[in-house]
């Protein structure tokens, strides 16, 4: 009996191509393998899932919601802790722009920290609905769509991140769920979804933290250690690529080392399946 193989790509959009507005250094040639994959591959893919990360201007991540003691907006790759949200003796700090929301903020702010997983990092505007950056990259979304018309199937399309009040890097749970958007909640159905395939087959940007996030909330929700569900990834180590400033990763993340040692395999575009 046949494998059922799924791929999920994370937010191969333009925006985080390398010429984009929040570049991922080597994403335009992920993405240009991963559709070289999906062209050889054909029918061997039983469903593709994309997700597509998805804001609007206002957002709590992006440093127009922010001022600092100048009213100045912070600089995208700011980091801002819960010390430094309201005034105090440090030569800065940052209020939220709209005054109302300020107590939100530090609410937020501080269970980012209690979680552990990221401080708040201000990001450039990016994935904007409606705008062009939002989109797939081109040649990858030429592929798709041959795809869907030669096998007479449909890519499924997964928005994220449309709560301004908290960053959603995951595909399946934002970082700090809001209790009045079920949205934000972990979606547990798409991960049960998942798990009826023989194999999942992962890519997408960035490396280190959409990538890291869903895989492991994914992982995270069938059980602590090696569980059946890890064993049936495959991750495509030529199709991903880490957030990177001046040519240094921005963080110490090795998402593919976690999840290997707990039983995913690797491949990369033109091994798999070959």
């Amino acid at each position: 009996m046949a494998r059922r193989i799924a791929l999920v790509g994370i937010d191969f959009q333009n925006d985080f191509m390398d010429d984009g507005a929040l570049p991922v250094m080597g994403a335009k040639a992920d993405a240009h393998r991963l559709a070289s994959m999906i062209d050889r591959l054909g029918k061997k893919l039983d469903d593709i899932y994309m997700t597509l990360d998805s804001h609007d201007p206002v957002h709590i991540a992006h440093g127009i919601s922010w001022v600092d003691q100048d009213n100045n907006h912070p600089d995208p790759f700011t980091v801002i802790e819960s010390k430094d949200i309201i005034p105090n003796d440090n030569s800065r700090w940052f209020r939220s722009s709209v005054r109302a929301w300020n107590s939100r903020y530090v609410d937020y702010v501080n269970s980012l920290e209690q979680n552990g997983r990221y401080k708040l990092c201000i990001w450039a505007e990016h994935c904007i609905v409606g705008t062009p950056g939002h989109n797939i990259e081109d040649t990858l979304r030429d592929s798709l769509m041959r795809w869907e018309r030669n096998n007479y199937r449909k890519v499924y399309f997964k928005v994220k991140g449309n709560n301004p009040f908290t960053e959603h890097y995951s595909a399946v749970k934002a970082d700090v769920p809001d209790p009045n958007d079920p949205t934000t909640q972990l979606d547990t159905g798409f991960v049960q979804i998942l798990n009826n395939y023989d194999e999942v087959v992962c890519a997408g940007e960035a490396l280190d933290f959409c990538v890291r996030n869903t895989f492991l909330d994914v992982v995270d929700f069938w059980g602590a250690g090696n569980n059946p569900f890890v064993q049936k990834m495959v991750f495509l180590t030529d199709a991903s690529s880490p957030v990177t400033v001046g040519g240094n990763r921005v963080t110490n993340f090795d998402f593919v080392a976690e999840l290997a040692a707990r039983g995913m395999r690797v491949a990369t575009t033109d091994s798999y399946l070959s």
